[in-house]
């Protein structure tokens, strides 16, 4: 950072900078309204809010999904899916969580606290992620970081198709959003919001509606997403072995 070949941030603020006039009025709408109803409003309103937040965070996400494998790999497949991609979700939200309090401090440096507010943020991050997996894992539906880290296998998922009848499918895509949304995102943004918060001296709950609503939106959107990518999958195994 001292060098000035790259300052930590500095592009997250680049990219900003470059969003359309109409997406800045967007978000603009977004700051502006109060409450979580309102602000929800705003941004099904305005679908490419959603599909903004989804793109922020696919780079931590294939971070994350990358340490998951390595997790899954280095115990042979012994903890499973749900657990290393969990940790690996958390490993990654830890170290972005860090990186983001040390950003707010006036020295650049992290407090013994701000550290364990860190850490904190990663185990809750864990937690939540797990318990979305194994849910998924229970009722047969699909989660993304337990695809991530156990690997997208498309011809396995084909091949368990016949045992899938189709008119879950639906079912699986709502199951995907509310797992994904509800059980995950929605405690993980909350609970990383309010740990920022606090290691900064701020109110805990100061941009706590945000963070609840597009954390939510975007994880019902992924959620939902890769549960539909899949059930096209399984359809098309079923087409495929009645031919």
């Amino acid at each position: 950072e001292e060098s000035g070949v790259y300052t930590p941030g500095s592009g997250s603020s680049y990219w900003k900078d470059k969003k359309t006039n109409v997406a800045k009025v967007q978000s603009q709408e977004f700051a502006d309204a109060e409450g979580v109803v309102d602000k929800t409003k705003v941004a099904l309103s305005n679908p490419s809010m959603i599909s903004n937040a989804i793109g922020e965070s696919l780079a931590p996400m294939a971070a994350g999904g990358l340490a998951g494998r390595g997790i899954n790999a280095a115990s042979k497949g012994k903890i499973g899916a749900a657990a290393a991609g969990a940790l690996g979700e958390g490993t990654v939200m830890a170290g972005s969580q860090a990186e983001n309090i040390r950003q707010e401090t006036d020295d650049g440096l992290l407090t013994n606290g701000q550290v364990g507010a860190a850490v904190a943020t990663g185990v809750a991050g864990s937690a939540f992620g797990y318990l979305g997996g194994r849910i998924a894992q229970k009722l047969g539906f699909d989660d993304i970081d337990n695809m991530m880290a156990n690997g997208v296998r498309t011809g396995a998922v084909q091949e368990a198709a016949k045992d899938i009848p189709i008119s879950s499918i639906p079912k699986s895509i709502l199951a995907g959003a509310v797992s994904e949304g509800i059980l995950e995102e929605l405690p993980q943004s909350v609970s990383e919001q309010a740990l920022q918060n606090i290691a900064l001296g701020k109110d805990w709950t100061e941009g706590l509606d945000d963070a609840i609503v597009m954390g939510t939106l975007a994880g019902m959107a992924m959620g939902g997403g890769i549960n539909a990518y899949t059930s096209s999958k399984k359809y098309l195994g079923q087409e495929r072995s009645q031919d």
